[in-house]
């Protein structure tokens, strides 16, 4: 019978691994593969399976040389090939309550309180990333007792009239057969559940163990993140004696630069641009400076009309996506139109464009009874007393929801 290589290829070694080297692949391996962390995945869990099942026999001395001599075969003529529970093998290398006892999570270590920073950041910072300085205020464990509270050994004691609880019961008689019990701060240890000795006390932190403390922190914002996305510093929130530091969590908060052209929608930005009469009608080229300083020239197509907020599209030029900044959204352009003036546009000049255009409209034959109207610039700061826009002159006597007429 020929010897076994396949139950190393499951682990990732060679023939002629070590012991640690088997440990430490399958530990690499079952914690990749393990159900809890692929939950709904069939695939991962057979993996997982394969996995136990080969350091199963690879770990036990007296499988791995029956093994290493006859292969498989040698394994079945053994008995028991096979015979295994991956659980068990999982539990048996790194503990019961690994990944949790009972179906239940394990809890981590008790922490101190986390802190939350906002974070301003304009559409530039969001565009090209930036590392930012913020300032932050917390308490961090006294260096000068090590957040013990006392300088001598024994200092501090659990405070009797509480007995270490930090609160007081005490009962109060309402009525004949009626008593309340109430529960308040212990007025010796102020709710602490010990007291420390004047004496000894800790002169820097005064007893709280804590004080207070200003630290400078770079922040740095990835390209493409959003307002209210969190970036967590780990360990740089509050610190108290006996339990893990908490963390810093800053919210990126998008400000608004009134300078800024470009407008950001999600994954896409949006920018105007105005155009001259000329340019819409016999072609434009014109630049853009983007936000992180490259210039992008902009030209129409030959024979291209642009009409008065017509949108053009331009790929790859929007957002970039966080973690991804070379995929990026659209930027999407949209092209007003500058018409002259009257003062430019004098009698001559009106002729020799009238001259050009299509011909205008003419009006044909008009019913005998017609009435000739003027119409005047809307004005939008002008409002009726209930609120509509009006189109007309104060002094003009108002008929419901008639136009108003000038009469020849």
């Amino acid at each position: 019978m020929a010897p076994g290589v396949e139950l190393y290829k499951i682990l990732e070694v060679s023939p002629d691994a070590s012991e640690a080297e088997i440990k430490k692949s399958y530990r690499k391996l079952a914690i990749k593969y393990h159900p809890d962390k692929n939950a709904g995945d069939p695939a991962a869990v057979e993996k997982f399976k394969e996995i136990s099942a080969a350091y199963d026999v690879l770990s036990d001395p007296e499988k791995k040389k029956i093994y290493d001599t006859y292969g498989e075969e040698g394994l079945k003529n053994m008995g028991g090939a096979g015979d295994f529970n991956p659980a068990s093998v999982f539990s048996r290398f790194f503990g019961e309550d690994f990944f949790g006892g009972g179906g239940r999570q394990k809890r981590g270590p008790r922490k101190a309180d986390d802190m939350v920073y906002k974070l301003g950041a304009t559409l530039r910072d969001l565009y090209n990333g930036k590392t930012k300085k913020l300032k932050i205020s917390r308490n961090i464990i006294c260096d000068e007792c090590d957040g013990k509270g006392g300088t001598k050994e024994g200092a501090v004691q659990n405070c009797t009239p509480c007995k270490g609880s930090g609160k007081k019961v005490t009962l109060r008689q309402l009525g004949p057969g009626m008593i309340q019990q109430m529960q308040t701060v212990c007025p010796d240890c102020h709710g602490k559940g010990e007291i420390i000795d004047a004496k000894y006390r800790c002169k820097k932190c005064k007893g709280e163990k804590v004080v207070p403390d200003n630290e400078i922190v770079e922040v740095c914002i990835d390209k493409g993140m959003k307002s209210g996305q969190k970036i967590t510093i780990y360990g740089k929130g509050e610190q108290a004696p006996g339990v893990q530091p908490g963390d810093l969590i800053i919210v990126v908060e998008e400000v608004r630069d009134p300078s800024e052209q470009f407008v950001r929608d999600g994954k896409d930005l949006h920018y105007r641009h105005e155009l001259t009469l000329s340019e819409a009608l016999t072609g434009y080229e014109f630049t853009i400076t983007h936000m992180d300083g490259r210039v992008l020239v902009v030209r129409s197509q030959p024979g291209e009309i642009v009409k008065p907020g017509d949108i053009r599209v331009i790929e790859n030029e929007g957002m970039p996506q966080y973690k991804s900044p070379f995929d990026k959204g659209r930027l999407y352009l949209k092209l007003d139109i500058l018409f002259p003036t009257a003062a430019q546009l004098t009698p001559d000049v009106l002729k020799k464009i009238e001259a050009l255009l299509p011909p205008k409209p003419r009006l044909g034959t008009l019913p005998e009874e017609h009435e000739d109207v003027h119409a005047i610039p809307f004005d939008p700061m002008d409002t009726h007393e209930n609120g509509h826009h009006s189109t007309h002159d104060d002094d003009e006597e108002e008929h419901g929801n008639q136009a108003r007429c000038v009469h020849q």
